[in-house]
């Protein structure tokens, strides 16, 4: 099951498109603290006897809790960042940030040394994971850990969506994906950055191959290196929240999700293929919700701006101006009658529709309530 190949994302595409994640580089040293801290906790000094710990999240999210001798406290949520100047900036999530909330701090094996906006000098020990159960015990259910052998078991048919440490945003984090297949295969994708209309047709996808050993961790090979050629990470799978982390300090992290969401294989890709053909340059047509004699009208345009008007009983047909945005990923259609001069790159739960085409019928599904049918007509057949 273990037998693959390896090698680092620098060399993940060829000479010609240089690429690096930038959750992979080695960490300079304002941000080394960040890959130290993220998805592990922090033990200081309280008092006399008493101890806080803080677990930090990837996303920016995490926990913190005080323990009393043998007591702890109820743990309590929080925000964290980190800043360009190598500050770490912590804060309760109900009120916003300040510049007390910020330390400079560094981080040597297990220990950990800061400065605060006060001069303040304190230490204190890093310990692996979520090492107080703060998460579990605020979710008040068990969260399930795995490490080494057991979490890349658990990532076979699944994929690890690599997101950016620190960024909550619902949206716009991802910088790549591996799906990790049985016997030692995969693929992984690297999204256009400069081209979120279209993930699917403006991404780099890689088949490699992974393998795993205690004493290496997990490795990854591209094209012909194997994994004696680069280095291999440490793996720890928390939930769906997973970190890979370098010898050098640096690491990839992000979530796991079930099956192949991000369209990474060969079928999964070209059922992307046909439903974006399906859709964009025609017309789909939909009841209004809420008046089934009205028809609503939908043009998409390739450059993810598009037409949209009504017709039947009462309405005037009025053509007004659309943004979309077709996450072949998820199976999602987003729709805004936003005008093009306020791009959109985000759009929330409720413009987006899951979307199903079966020939020429359409599904839209909302967030909640009744999926809207209709057609999808030929061309520009309403004069969009």
């Amino acid at each position: 099951m273990f037998d693959a190949m390896r090698r680092p994302m620098a060399a993940l595409l060829a000479a010609a498109v240089p690429l690096l994640h930038a959750a992979e580089r080695a960490p300079g040293a304002a941000i080394a603290p960040v890959y130290a801290l993220a998805e592990n906790t922090l033990v200081e000094a309280a008092g006399v006897q008493a101890h806080k710990a803080s677990f930090f999240a990837y996303d920016g999210s995490g926990w913190s809790a005080l323990r009393d001798g043998d007591r702890i406290g109820p743990p309590r949520p929080l925000k964290w960042y980190s800043r360009s100047d190598g500050r770490f900036c912590t804060h309760a999530p109900e009120r916003s940030y300040r510049e007390a909330d910020c330390r400079v701090v560094a981080v040597d094996g297990d220990r950990a040394s800061w400065t605060g906006e006060d001069g303040r000098a304190g230490t204190g020990q890093v310990l692996a994971g979520d090492a107080w159960n703060l998460e579990q015990r605020w979710l008040q259910r068990p969260v399930r850990a795995l490490a080494g052998r057991d979490a890349v078991e658990a990532l076979i048919g699944r994929t690890f969506v690599v997101a950016v440490l620190g960024d909550d945003r619902p949206s716009g984090t991802e910088s790549g994906a591996y799906r990790f297949e049985p016997r030692g295969r995969g693929q992984m994708l690297v999204p256009d950055p400069g081209n979120s209309a279209d993930r699917i047709a403006g991404a780099s996808l890689r088949s490699f191959r992974w393998t795993f050993t205690p004493e290496r961790g997990l490795c990854i090979g591209v094209e012909e290196r194997s994994p004696e050629q680069g280095d291999c990470r440490s793996v720890r799978l928390t939930g769906d929240r997973m970190a890979w982390r370098m010898s050098n300090g640096g690491g990839a992290y992000g979530r796991v999700l079930a099956g192949d969401p991000r369209r990474l294989s060969a079928p999964a890709r070209e059922a992307a293929r046909r439903l974006r053909a399906r859709l964009v340059g025609q017309t789909l047509v939909v009841r209004h919700r809420d008046r089934p004699e009205r028809e609503r009208g939908i043009r998409l345009l390739p450059d993810g701006e598009g037409r949209v008007a009504l017709r039947g009983a009462g309405s005037a047909g009025t053509v007004r101006p659309l943004q979309w945005l077709l996450r072949d990923d998820l199976g999602l259609l987003c729709l805004s009658d936003v005008p093009a001069s306020v791009r959109r790159l985000e759009f929330t739960a409720n413009e987006c529709f899951g979307v199903e085409a079966d020939g020429d019928i359409l599904r839209l599904q909302p967030r909640s309530g009744t999926a809207l049918t209709g057609r999808i007509l030929a061309g520009n057949a309403w004069d969009l």
